[in-house]
């Protein structure tokens, strides 16, 4: 909201289904006179927030006439229609209120052959009358649970049934997707999701190993049959789109529900909370398996990746956190005190860590800044329940799965600022376990010997801790970590670029700048080959150079550098928000480069830019917030003092 807020042209925003009483709108719109606001909704308290005209506009739905037009299209029945035909379609229409979504649904099951256009009313009352009969108290109370509503229900319900009595390979594999796709967010489910765990079974069933056991015995059944097939993932989503339950969009690769049909998969009649607790694990599941953690999933497009599933993570959370609210009310009202022994709530496995750490890398590395606050938060909660859990499940901190949740909580409070002596010794626990166990080179081990290098570059340039000094010895550890990168992954392995780039930080912290700059120079060469002009990584190595050209006082050279990185970032913004930590950092060193030059004004005007972006990404004033405040106060005392001359 404040980003639409600061915006100098036009602009709309689209609140959409805003059916929950809970819901205050006024938290969801932007201030400010530059733009026109659009809220659709069924609740009919929110008309209080319109002023244009007569306030709102109330649609009726469609005609009885367009509503069979709409019925005989999606049924594909030929034209021109005969009288009985259009007789047959009219009294359909009205039964189901001429609801557009339960007559495409309709259409879909005549289309189908499920039944015919005469008998499909009687297909229809059969399943209307099993969902009165069997419908129970949503998880979440709303208004979706009204006569339109289950109008629409009752026709998935008739495409459901017709799948399910199907009973080929392809219809069971379908209906297993759909109860996974219910507990994803509802739009842009992009196929490479599945990717990894494709991968992940296609591998296992060759060595033949079997996956944990969390699904039903109906997955256990389609796994050890090749259930994750690429070809059956993709006729079970076929099945699916024939009968209009999900939508494919070609452009994206992607698919979607409609919010109603999102809703009634995930709450069917007939599912059980404890059947939801599966699926809602299996979704989970599933996007664990997509994320790579370090040192996998450093792209361009990984990043990307990550930014576009933040929202399902976010779905199936909240939906997980409803389903245990709800069981453990249900065990509290049935066993009293039990539930509250030592160990009666813990549920801890490693399963569980690994998807909080993947989790977690989701929240920290996500392009949508604006959102950071809860995104920090989040992401150090969810990396020390991994810590703490895997400590618990193993009963020692030797262990690799726990020192890497270390690792990762470690690197995450360092760039939270938090409490970074504690992370010091945090990451020293992990690196002498990891050496202990796996030994001094592995990948994992010199990955952490890097980020307590990077931490001692962290402490004393950047908290400007004068007892503190970048010494020698953390250089050598860097210069063997690059060392340890070009044998294992290659010159050219984007690890071993940032391992240049970290050795150059190094040299640039002890006032070596020919050394940092020539580092520099090289690693940019290769990245501008191998990633683009474009790439995080190519943008932070400039970034860098620019702070180098500007200890040596090239300025002029600084300055066109910085301003190129920073007008590629603008241009990148749509993809990894305005306030991504990159372009942040990138305007900080701009600002110093104009300050030594004596161009105040403009340094100014960055200072103040980036002191509102920190304060929107930190959860408390952040150090380098600070520190620009002080900057800016002191220029603008020397404008002052200029002035007044």
């Amino acid at each position: 909201m404040n980003w639409l807020s600061n915006q100098e042209g036009k602009w709309l925003l689209v609140i959409d289904n805003a059916d929950d009483r809970r819901i205050d709108l006024n938290q969801c719109m932007p201030r400010g006179d530059r733009g026109c606001i659009i809220i659709t909704t069924r609740n009919p308290g929110h008309v209080q927030h319109g002023n244009v005209g007569s306030r709102f506009f109330e649609f009726q739905g469609m005609g009885d006439d367009e509503g069979s037009v709409l019925l005989l299209r999606s049924a594909n029945v030929k034209e021109p229609w005969d009288p009985e035909c259009s007789s047959l379609a009219m009294k359909i229409t009205k039964r189901l209120g001429s609801l557009a979504l339960a007559l495409i649904q309709a259409g879909a099951a005549i289309r189908c052959h499920l039944c015919k256009l005469r008998d499909y009313l009687s297909y229809y009352d059969r399943d209307w009358s099993r969902i009165l009969a069997i419908r129970r108290p949503s998880l979440r109370p709303t208004n979706s649970d009204d006569d339109e509503y289950l109008t629409a229900h009752a026709t998935f319900e008739v495409s459901y049934r017709h799948i399910e009595n199907m009973r080929t390979e392809a219809s069971r594999d379908a209906l297993q997707l759909l109860k996974v796709l219910s507990f994803l967010d509802s739009n842009n489910i992009r196929s490479d999701i599945f990717k990894e765990l494709l991968k992940i079974a296609k591998s296992r069933e060759r060595n033949k190993k079997t996956m944990t056991a969390t699904y039903s015995k109906s997955q256990s059944h389609g796994r050890s049959s090749g259930f994750f097939d690429r070809y059956r993932f993709r006729r079970g989503l076929g099945e699916l789109r024939q009968m209009s339950l999900i939508t494919y969009h070609e452009s994206s690769d992607s698919y979607s529900l409609h919010p109603v049909i999102h809703k009634w998969a995930r709450e069917r009649p007939g599912m059980s909370v404890s059947e939801q607790a599966v699926w809602a694990h299996a979704a989970a599941l599933t996007l664990g398996h997509s994320i790579l953690l370090p040192p996998l999933g450093d792209t361009e497009e990984d990043e990307i990746f990550r930014r576009d599933i933040q929202p399902h993570v976010e779905h199936v959370r909240n939906c997980q956190g409803k389903i245990d609210a709800w069981i453990l009310k249900r065990r509290q009202s049935r066993f009293g005190g039990l539930i509250e022994w030592p160990g009666a709530e813990s549920q801890f496995s490693r399963s569980r860590a690994q998807l909080y750490m993947k989790f977690s890398r989701v929240y920290v590395q996500n392009g949508r800044w604006n959102e950071a606050r809860d995104l920090q938060l989040e992401a150090k909660s969810l990396q020390q329940q991994a810590v703490k859990g895997l400590i618990e499940l193993r009963n020692s901190t030797k262990h690799e799965d726990t020192l890497t949740a270390m690792g990762n909580l470690g690197r995450t409070l360092a760039k939270l600022y938090e409490n970074l002596d504690d992370t010091k010794c945090l990451l020293e626990e992990a690196l002498n376990g990891m050496d202990e166990l796996l030994g001094p080179t592995h990948i994992k081990t010199l990955a952490i010997k890097e980020d307590l290098a990077m931490l001692a570059i962290q402490m004393n340039e950047q908290l400007q801790a004068p007892h503190l000094s970048v010494s020698s010895e953390v250089l050598n550890v860097m210069k063997i970590i690059l060392d340890c990168h070009k044998d294992k992954l290659g010159k050219e392995n984007p690890l071993t670029l940032l391992a240049m780039v970290n050795l150059a930080r190094g040299y640039t912290a002890l006032g070596q700048f020919d050394e940092a700059e020539a580092l520099v120079r090289r690693g940019l060469d290769i990245a501008h080959r191998n990633l683009g002009e474009n790439h995080i990584g190519t943008l932070m190595g400039r970034t860098l150079l620019g702070k180098i050209l500007t200890h040596q006082s090239r300025y002029h050279e600084a300055e066109e550098t910085l301003r190129g990185v920073n007008e590629r970032q603008r241009s990148l913004s749509k993809d990894r928000g305005d306030l991504h930590p990159d372009r942040i950092g990138a305007m900080i060193v701009l600002s110093w480069c104009l300050r030594e030059q004596g161009k105040l004004d403009e340094s100014i005007q960055i200072c103040d830019t980036v002191i509102d972006a920190l304060g929107q990404i930190s959860l408390k004033q952040h150090p380098l917030e600070r520190k620009m405040r002080v900057q800016k106060e002191e220029m603008t005392g020397i404008l002052e003092a200029s002035n007044s001359e």
